[in-house]
């Protein structure tokens, strides 16, 4: 969940250049691709803005599975 969190944290860091330019910094990702394992061995995945899109996705229930 930490590395979710970081890598769903989007910072930027504005500062003033000599000579009036300007530089943005940006840490993070928008989004990151989540993956989780099928009991036949493929993996769904998606891509997820948000540590709740990533536990909504990786809570459900698996394609594969016989419930389905």
């Amino acid at each position: 969940m930490a590395t979710l969190t970081t890598m769903t944290t989007r910072t930027e860091q504005v500062t003033q250049q000599p000579g009036s330019a300007t530089l943005v910094q940006m840490n993070g990702f928008d989004h990151v691709l989540v993956g989780r394992p099928n009991e036949d061995g493929t993996v769904d995945v998606q891509c997820v803005g948000s540590v709740d899109g990533a536990v909504a996705f990786l809570s459900q229930q698996p394609k594969s599975s016989p419930k389905e």
